[in-house]
């Protein structure tokens, strides 16, 4: 069975003193927040939070994409994708 989820890389900018060189990922279904940090959610919460259609996924993305600017607030590059995993 094929489950999509988003991928968030977060990169500390110079300007990002406290956290320089810091990489973080996070890993985005289909409830509010992250189902993981830094390493992919475990197969149960991707079989029962990760979304069934790309259609689904690709409107979160957008979503995301239309945020980061101010999250990121130039402390951060961060960028967004789709993964698929296959559980």
């Amino acid at each position: 069975m094929v489950k999509y989820l988003i991928k968030k890389h977060c990169e500390a900018t110079e300007r990002c003193t406290i956290a320089s060189d810091r990489n973080q990922d996070y890993y985005y279904g289909n409830i509010g927040g992250f189902l993981s940090r830094d390493f992919l959610p475990s197969e149960e919460k991707i079989r029962a939070f990760g979304y069934d259609s790309r259609a689904d996924v690709e409107e979160r993305l957008e979503a995301m994409k239309q945020h980061i600017p101010m999250e990121s607030s130039g402390y951060w590059d961060i960028t967004v994708e789709i993964i698929e995993v296959e559980v």
